[in-house]
C-alpha cells in the first residue's frame, strides 16, 4: 500500500481528501502544530512538519501562501519547497492544488493547461504562479500533477458557497446586472478525481477542474435564493479591475492622494514598487489630512472586491483533464446535500 502525505489536511479540501483516501492508502496528515488538529479521520496518522517525517510515495499538497506582500509569500513558497524536498524520493509523485487565478481574478489572460510565467498581480495570483514555477524549476514535469481548480463550492465552504448563502439570507446585494461564468467545481468531485488520478496510468502536468464552468452565477444565484424562499438584491457596486498598469495609476489617481498611494501599496501592478516601509511612513505623515469619513449611503453594503469580479467574470475556465474521468456529480445532484446541511447550519427552519 503506497504512502500519502496530505498538506494543508485540515484546510476544506484537504479534510475532504484525507477522509476519502484513508480506505485506500496509508494516509498522514501533515500539521503545523497538534494544536491546529480540528476532527481527525479514522485510520489517518498525524504529524506535525516539525517532527522528523519519512519519504513519502505520494504527497498532496493542499495549502498555499496567503500574505498582502508577494516578498512574503515567496519566502512562504520556499519554505514548502524545502518542505516537499525532505519528505519526498526520487520516484514520488506531487499533486498541488492551484487555481484557475493564476490566470488573473477577471480570467483576463489567456486560459491554456500550460506553464504561466509568474508576474507582477495581485499577492495571491503572484503566490499561485510562482508556487506552480518553483515546483516545475525543482521536480520536473514528470512527476507533477498541477490541478488548477474553479471556484470551489460545497457545504460549509467559505468562499462561495456561504458568501451567497448569507447574502440572499440577509437581503444583501449580490446579483450582478450582467452576471459572469460561475467556473464552479464541487468538493465531491475534486475528491473523486483526485482518486482518478492517482489510480490512473495517464500523465498530465497540468490539471483544469471547473465541470460548471458554463453556468451563469444568475443560475446559481436564483436555484440557490429559491431554497431560501429569498430574492436576489442587485449589486449595485460596479466591479473596477485594471487590466494594465496605466488603467491602474489613473485609477487611483483618480481619488484623494492619500486612498491614492493605498491603493498602490495593494495595487495588482504596481504594489511591487512600493516598499511596505516607506508607504507606512508616509501614510502617517499624510494622517493630519485625511478628511474624516462620509457616513455610508443607506442599504449600502462592502462586498469584497475579489467576489465582485468573479461574479462578473464573462470568461469560462478550459476544463483539462485525463481521459476516463467523469465528474460523478452534477448540480441537480448537488442541491439535495447542499438543503440539508442548510438545515443543519440553521440557515433553514423547518
Amino acid at each position: 500500500m503506497k504512502s500519502v502525505a496530505i498538506i494543508g489536511a485540515n484546510g476544506y479540501v484537504g479534510s475532504y481528501l484525507t477522509k476519502a483516501l484513508a480506505a485506500h492508502y496509508r494516509v498522514t496528515a501533515l500539521l503545523r502544530s497538534r494544536d491546529s488538529l480540528c476532527r481527525p479521520a479514522h485510520g489517518v496518522q498525524y504529524q506535525t512538519i516539525a517532527e522528523p517525517l519519512q519519504h513519502f510515495d505520494i504527497i498532496i499538497n493542499t495549502s498555499y501562501a496567503l500574505h498582502k506582500h508577494k516578498k512574503i509569500c515567496a519566502m512562504q513558497n520556499d519554505d514548502m519547497i524545502q518542505l516537499l524536498q525532505r519528505i519526498s524520493h526520487e520516484q514520488t509523485f506531487i499533486v498541488h492544488l492551484s487555481s484557475l487565478a493564476v490566470f488573473g481574478f477577471g480570467l483576463d489572460l489567456e486560459v491554456r493547461a500550460e506553464a504561466v510565467p509568474t508576474r507582477n498581480d495581485y499577492a495571491y495570483v503572484y503566490s499561485k504562479t510562482d508556487m506552480e514555477n518553483k515546483l516545475l524549476a525543482t521536480f520536473g514535469s514528470e512527476r507533477l500533477a498541477i490541478i488548477r481548480l474553479g471556484n470551489v463550492w460545497g457545504p460549509g465552504n467559505t468562499s462561495y458557497t456561504q458568501p451567497v448563502i448569507d447574502s440572499l439570507l440577509w437581503g444583501l446585494p449580490l446579483m450582478p446586472e450582467q452576471p459572469g461564468m460561475s467556473n464552479l467545481t464541487h468538493i465531491h468531485n475534486i475528491v473523486s478525481y483526485i482518486k482518478h488520478l492517482l489510480s490512473s496510468n495517464q500523465h498530465l502536468t497540468f490539471h483544469h477542474l471547473a465541470e460548471w464552468s458554463h453556468m451563469n452565477w444568475q443560475q446559481v444565484i436564483e436555484e440557490m435564493a429559491e431554497i431560501l424562499g429569498a430574492t436576489p438584491c442587485v449589486l449595485q457596486q460596479q466591479p473596477y479591475y485594471p487590466r494594465t498598469i496605466s488603467e491602474e495609476l489613473d485609477h487611483a489617481f483618480s481619488k484623494s492622494i492619500i486612498e491614492a498611494i493605498k491603493t498602490l501599496r495593494n495595487g495588482r501592478f504596481t504594489a511591487a514598487y512600493f516598499p511596505e516601509e516607506i508607504i507606512t511612513a508616509l501614510l502617517k505623515q499624510l494622517a493630519p489630512l485625511k478628511k474624516p469619513k462620509e457616513p455610508p449611503q443607506s442599504g449600502a453594503v462592502a462586498i469584497p472586491e475579489t467576489f465582485i469580479w468573479v461574479l462578473n467574470c464573462k470568461q469560462s475556465f478550459t476544463n483539462a483533464w485525463v481521459t476516463g474521468w467523469i465528474p460523478p456529480l452534477k448540480w441537480s445532484d448537488a442541491l439535495p446535500e447542499l438543503k440539508e446541511w442548510m438545515k443543519q447550519s440553521g440557515y433553514i427552519i423547518s
